[in-house]
């Protein structure tokens, strides 16, 4: 297949690291140290698939591609969803599994019985026919890999370039779904993956501040991963497909100034995870989704007044959060989310006056964010948060009365702020902290004419170009009042 706009993808040798960030969030991780944690498990001695994949925290749809497994009776097996593309599953009495269109042979070596099994309509009543899943894996065209590895550049892109380079990236992952779908439209691994590449331009949708774009991209993965998961019942990974979706479609309302409908779809989405998390209590992955979920209604609720409900739900994230961060210190993805939850905790406080424990919590996710971009400098994400926590500890210098440190705090959001815009000025995101920096400044006397201005400046051309979040829209007569009274303070 054609290279894409970087020319950098193809078939990945096994063992080869895709993941360059610790804090990506791709599904495509093929490493040498997963091989050799299968491996090991697979020499352990005899046990069932399912207790060899728990025990070493694998995942099925990536991390038994290329094994040997020859030899590994998996009959009587739940197989569906598992990845066994390039394995090599002789012996493995494959015809005695329980597989579905979910469960992938592509390149796989297999013994003569198994063969013939898949090759003679063992899998006829799937979401496609054996004649379609076979011509899928025979005619070239673009690859499981290859999707995902321009979803991860993408991904990278995001964080160290601008949202131009990384939606060309996701276009091409797009790209790649239509051109297979093309010719085999029931293709469940596909249908999945076009999905989650919905996704990822409706997160840039977001960030560049057009949020019908993004709301239209987020409907149509949670409407095609509805359609996937009505053909496959209780299948696992697309009900978490379908919290994402609904997760995605909250945070797009919630921008919009509709909270009602935000609600709606976090509490569908919690529904889903807390299901999901019950019936897998150990599952790392389902804990931290839950911890999610948890923020998302208590911050929602606490927007709405509802301080005691609020703390319910950010009190039960953060007691997750801390578990997770304790289990894995080393996890930055891990720790990010639990300077988050820090702050939560800290707007809670915030809000219902206890000024000694908002900057308890302030100083605690301001502390794990100094470390996360002193080890991780150039990733965009972790800079925007340290803008954020220095804007909320300024905050509370200002509520104490010492303008003096609350300046300090200030200032240095600021330039973090101004570096971002000026890395990626299409990012509406970037441009509303970059004004908002500059009005929280501006309020402690340092320079208002000039900070006002310049706030006004990109505020009204946001809105112009209906980019200004409707949350938002009141700053623009706010900061014409800001300006007169400092006009008239300097006269």
């Amino acid at each position: 297949m054609a290279l894409g706009p970087s020319g950098f993808f193809g078939p990945l040798p096994f063992g080869a690291a895709m993941q360059t960030d610790p804090l990506s969030h791709s599904q495509f991780t093929l490493t040498a140290d997963v091989a050799a944690r299968a491996e090991k498990i697979i020499a352990a001695g005899p046990m069932s698939f399912a207790a060899m994949a728990r025990l070493g925290d694998l995942d099925p749809l990536t991390d038994f591609r290329g094994l040997t497994l020859a030899g590994i009776d998996l009959a009587g097996e739940d197989l569906r969803g598992v990845d066994f593309s390039g394995a090599d599953l002789r012996g493995c009495n494959i015809r005695r599994a329980t597989i579905d269109a979910t469960t992938r042979f592509d390149g796989a070596r297999l013994d003569e019985e198994d063969a013939a099994f898949l090759a003679g309509g063992a899998r006829a009543a799937c979401s496609h026919s054996d004649t379609a899943a076979a011509a899928e894996r025979d005619v070239a065209g673009p690859t499981d890999d290859e999707f995902w590895a321009a979803i991860e550049a993408g991904d990278n892109a995001r964080r160290t370039q601008t949202l131009e380079a990384a939606k060309a990236l996701f276009l091409f992952a797009e790209g790649m779904c239509e051109e297979v779908l093309a010719r085999f439209p029931k293709s469940m691994l596909w249908r999945r993956n076009l999905s989650a590449s919905f996704n990822k331009l409706g997160d840039l949708s977001v960030a560049a501040g057009d949020r019908a774009a993004a709301r239209a991209y987020f409907e149509q993965g949670l409407q095609l991963t509805e359609t996937l998961e009505a053909e496959v019942a209780d299948d696992a990974k697309l009900q978490r497909d379908l919290w994402v979706s609904h997760n995605k479609l909250g945070d797009v309302s919630l921008v919009a100034g509709d909270s009602t409908a935000a609600l709606e779809h976090f509490e569908k989405g919690m529904k889903l995870v807390e299901s999901l998390s019950e019936a897998d209590p150990d599952n790392v992955r389902l804990q931290r989704d839950f911890s999610i979920s948890c923020n998302k209604i208590g911050y929602l609720l606490l927007e709405a007044g509802d301080s005691a409900a609020a703390t319910r739900y950010l009190e039960k994230g953060l007691l997750i959060r801390e578990a997770l961060s304790t289990a894995e210190p080393g996890n930055p993805q891990f720790r990010r989310e639990l300077s988050i939850s820090y702050n939560k905790m800290g707007d809670l406080a915030t809000a219902v006056g206890d000024g000694s424990a908002a900057k308890n919590y302030f100083e605690k996710a301001h502390a794990v964010r100094e470390a996360l971009t002193e080890a991780h400098p150039g990733n965009a994400e972790l800079l925007r948060d340290l803008s954020v926590s220095y804007g909320r500890l300024g905050s509370l210098a200002i509520a104490a009365d010492d303008e003096a440190e609350a300046r300090e705090y200030f200032e240095k959001g600021l330039l973090v702020s101004e570096a971002l815009a000026e890395r990626d000025p299409e990012n509406a995101q970037y441009q509303q902290d970059l004004a908002d920096s500059y009005i929280k400044l501006a309020a402690t006397g340092e320079r208002p004419l000039e900070l006002y201005a310049k706030a006004c400046e990109i505020v009204e051309r946001l809105e112009r170009e209906g980019r200004l979040s409707p949350n938002d829209q009141w700053l623009v007569a706010d900061l014409h009042r800001r300006l007169k009274e400092a006009e008239s303070s300097s006269e």
